[in-house]
């Protein structure tokens, strides 16, 4: 069996392309040995996770020519952007001009015309802009996802005070892109986009909300420390998203204190959780307004409106 200290030491620290081991001389025997991973072919790696994909993409690695850059679900997953379970992980790489879309087992190629600033680095990667990322998971992902995937670009992430991207953007995109898939996708999603949201649920239980008459909420707003996921201040009603990371000790006892604060405070707290959100949003729109009804607002919810979600 191949040893890695057999291996020339360039090529121990990154995946590498099987003609530049030969040149190294590497044996063809060797590089058939069952402790080098095969990837893709003509690359050879060792001891990548597979099933992560930043690791998958840097095994891609040694394939990338010059006018190549990772796209679509891989350049979102590269920018840690929320994408639905139901995508499927496939490798995406996009040929810039003059290439030609790569051709590779397991991997989806495509053309695109890129402008500068189109492309960027993460990690020593070159990836598609998180604006022109969201722009072409327009008709590869539902239109709720779309607004949602919209939703993280242009909101810091916790702790942070900027973006990956403005909402201007992402209308730059939609401009520039006019006439190619998924432009209508794109028209709809960005008058839906709001800055706030810090997880593709939170974005979705706004979305339900509108979709069935209740009043548009602020979006994790309030005094430090304090802010609820979605609130109305004028009914003085809030929600929150509770996900598996509310599960920790730390987590659920600041949940705890908070919600306590909140009731001592004279506010109505709603919890929801994933199945409230995409097995019962009939429920939980109903509750939602009732609670807003018990503090003065005057409407209906209409649940027909509701379209249902996949996780």
């Amino acid at each position: 069996m191949l040893r890695p200290d057999n291996l020339p030491p360039i090529l121990r620290l990154e995946p590498f392309a099987v003609a530049e081991a030969l040149e190294l001389g590497v044996s063809a025997g060797d590089l058939r040995s069952r402790a080098l991973q095969r990837p893709f072919d003509g690359a050879r790696s060792m001891d990548l996770d597979l099933s992560d994909d930043y690791e998958v993409a840097r095994a891609y690695g040694p394939r990338l020519r010059e006018t190549d850059v990772f796209s679509h679900s891989t350049a979102a997953r590269l920018w840690n952007l929320p994408l639905p379970a139901y995508l499927a992980s496939d490798l995406h790489v996009s040929a810039t001009n003059p290439g030609r879309a790569p051709e590779a087992q397991g991997v989806i190629g495509h053309k695109l015309v890129l402008a500068a600033g189109d492309i960027r680095l993460v990690n020593g990667m070159p990836v598609t802009s998180p604006s022109l990322t969201w722009a072409t998971m327009a008709g590869l992902i539902r239109p709720e996802d779309l607004i949602a995937l919209g939703d993280a670009v242009i909101t810091p992430p916790f702790r942070s005070f900027v973006g990956l991207a403005r909402i201007n953007d992402l209308r730059y995109e939609v401009h520039r892109r006019r006439g190619s898939r998924g432009q209508r996708s794109r028209e709809a999603a960005i008058e839906q986009i709001r800055c706030g949201p810090l997880s593709r649920p939170e974005s979705l239980v706004r979305i339900v909300c509108l979709q069935a008459g209740i009043p548009a909420p602020e979006l994790n707003m309030g005094p430090a420390g304090e802010m609820p996921d979605l609130r109305w201040l004028q009914y003085r009603v809030c929600l929150e998203y509770l996900g598996d990371g509310h599960r920790s000790v730390a987590q659920f006892r600041f949940d705890v204190g908070r919600n306590e604060r909140f009731l001592d405070d004279d506010w109505l707290v709603m919890k929801v959780t994933a199945d409230d959100l995409f097995d019962r949003p009939e429920q939980l729109v109903t509750r939602l307004a009732s609670r807003l009804s018990s503090r003065g607002w005057v409407g209906t919810v209409e649940v027909r409106k509701i379209v249902r979600f996949r996780r």
